[in-house]
Order: structure tokens, then C-alpha cells, then sequence
């Protein structure tokens, strides 16, 4: 009794795998160090301008990727369940 379809893994185990592998990945990094120059950096105004300018723009990728991902699941579902036979 041999089916051509791949075994399925439910979504709660694939999210999982995801998250230990993302864990066992930041565990196994080396940290990233600034040159010696930003080292040095005096904490002026620019400097927090600057700091303050990267998160918000961070912020704003991390948002839009959540949403495209989001839109995409529930495309999915959605697709799953109007076609009950897939």
C-alpha cells in the first residue's frame, strides 16, 4: 500500500522545527563586532538620531514581512477550504 503523496507534517511541527532550528542557529553564531571606529562613536545627538533610525526602520520590515506572511497563510486556508479534495 504505497501512495505517491509525501508524508503530511502539520503545521504546529513545521512551525516548531522552524523555531528550533532559528534557536540552534543564534545559539551557533559568532556575535558581529562594529570596526573600532564606531567603537569610538561619542553618544551625540546624530548617533541616537541615527540609532533611533535603524529601529524604526527595522520595525517597519519586520511589520510588512509579518503581514505579507499573514496574507499568505490565509490565502491558503482559505484555498484549502474551498477545495475540499486537495
Amino acid at each position: 500500500m504505497r501512495t505517491d503523496r509525501p508524508a503530511h507534517i502539520g503545521f504546529r511541527t513545521r512551525a516548531l522545527l522552524v523555531a528550533l532550528w532559528v534557536a540552534l542557529m543564534s545559539l551557533l553564531a559568532t556575535p558581529v563586532l562594529a570596526c573600532p571606529i564606531c567603537f569610538q562613536v561619542e553618544d551625540t545627538n546624530t548617533v541616537n538620531g541615527v540609532r533611533a533610525g535603524v529601529v524604526v526602520l527595522m520595525s517597519v520590515t519586520v511589520v510588512v514581512l509579518t503581514a505579507v506572511a499573514a496574507f499568505s497563510i490565509r490565502i491558503w486556508r482559505n484555498e484549502k477550504v474551498q477545495r475540499p479534495d486537495a
